[in-house]
């Protein structure tokens, strides 16, 4: 059986808030050697250009991840539950039934966004970008809704 050290390298002690776990590979390292090692590193030409050069030749990929990481944060779903209800919708927005037209900074058509209640964090459904702005600027309220909806019929 292997012995576990107590201390790092630098002879940081290796307590539990200071022991940081690698998730793929399970190795421990002191915190603080982990975070002087990382300002180091970050903060050195080669390393930025490394990085910069890599995202752009694996931009489908950092996108996705991305794209995957924003959904699980905000709204506590995955890409293939988004892509179920996107399914469930037909691909078009749940207001005005009509699909993206919105595009983002690289000329793409923009994702649906997802509506969602606020205070419950509950999701409602899948919006275009002009739906989903209106009802945030009508406070997501039903009674300004319906006076707005009365307002048109009546100025038709």
């Amino acid at each position: 059986m292997r012995k576990l050290n107590t201390h790092c390298r630098k002879g940081h002690e290796l307590t539990f808030e200071n022991t940081y776990i690698a998730p793929k590979n399970r190795k421990r390292s002191c915190r603080k050697c982990r975070s002087e090692y990382r300002k180091f590193i970050n903060h050195t030409p080669e390393y930025r250009k490394y990085q910069t050069d890599w995202k752009k030749k694996n931009r489908d990929k950092c996108t996705r991840t991305s794209r995957e990481r924003g959904l699980r944060v905000l709204y506590g779903i995955t890409l293939q539950q988004y892509e179920v209800m996107l399914q469930t919708q037909n691909g078009v927005c749940a207001i005005c039934k009509n699909p993206e037209i919105a595009v983002n900074k690289r000329n793409k058509i923009r994702n649906l966004s997802i509506d969602h209640n606020h205070t419950s964090k509950k999701i409602r459904g899948l919006l275009c970008h002009l739906c989903n702005r209106a009802l945030g600027l009508l406070k997501d309220s039903p009674d300004i809704c319906k006076r707005a909806a009365q307002y048109l019929e009546t100025h038709v």
